[in-house]
């Protein structure tokens, strides 16, 4: 999602600071917007310590999206994971589809990196099977993220993982209807077998763990980037990662050889 630039994103979107939702959420200011949704603070008027994030369907959501955003509430209302970010209840307001979910006071992975990347070995380590984790107990049954990124990666105040944002992930039962060479999610984290041949598994999703572990390792994306992200995307498709060893001397072996296990492009 993309962070807004001042509070009248939350207005543009139809609502406002202030307004109460459900009776209950007082509607903060407006931190994300997406292409589905927009993202609110929020708190809960009777508790004031209490803050969630609502996550709100935009009113011009086509039926498609109306049917991804219910499939995402389903699959997610009950979990109670660790490292999942937890989904309280789903609402409407105003015509509406509206997701309460729990507020991650840590921020998310990007602002960490930026701020203290290159991470300690150990730290990107627990990080990482923290967001394997949680993955692990989508994959169980049958979902597939797709568009895991720094950004999708919430943390707890503790720096505790919580996975988020399942808006365009690939449910159970769900055909894979992309057409070779185009590609849903971040595109700097797509796998290589899904670009070429549409082929859309759990191994997707640890091809972005293993993108995300070098770059807290090393505060570097794993290849070169070109000013065209198409141009990028198919460099990374014929060359090799950067070895991670030109910025990190330290970072033992069998870490490194999970990296380019992670990255290869014949999984």
């Amino acid at each position: 999602m993309e962070t807004p630039t001042g509070q009248n994103s939350s207005e543009n979107q139809g609502i406002g600071q202030g307004t109460l939702v459900d009776e209950r959420y007082e509607v903060g200011p407006c931190v994300g917007v997406g292409s589905r949704s927009s993202v609110y603070l929020c708190s809960l008027v009777s508790e004031d310590s209490s803050e969630f994030v609502l996550k709100v369907l935009h009113a011009d959501a086509l039926e498609e999206d109306v049917a991804k955003f219910q499939k995402e509430s389903n699959s997610l209302l009950g979990i109670q994971h660790p490292h999942i970010l937890r989904c309280h209840e789903q609402i409407e307001f105003e015509g509406r589809q509206v997701l309460v979910l729990d507020y991650a006071d840590g921020g998310n992975l990007k602002e960490y990196i930026a701020q203290n990347a290159p991470l300690p070995i150990e730290d990107a380590v627990r990080l990482a099977a923290e967001i394997c984790s949680g993955l692990d107990f989508f994959h169980q049954v049958g979902i597939v993220h797709r568009d895991l990124k720094q950004r999708n990666i919430f943390l707890s105040a503790d720096q505790s993982v919580r996975i988020g944002d399942l808006g365009l992930c690939k449910f159970p039962g769900e055909e894979e209807a992309v057409r070779v060479g185009s590609v849903i999610g971040a595109i700097d984290y797509v796998s290589p077998e899904y670009v070429q041949s549409g082929t859309l598994d759990h191994r997707a999703d640890l091809y972005a763990v293993a993108t995300l572990l070098y770059e807290m390792l090393s505060a570097e994306y794993p290849f070169s980037r070109e000013s065209d992200p198409v141009k990028s995307l198919m460099k990374r498709l014929t060359g090799d990662p950067s070895p991670l060893e030109e910025f990190r001397l330290d970072c033992p072996r069998e870490v490194r050889d999970i990296i380019l296990r992670g990255l290869m492009k014949d999984p």
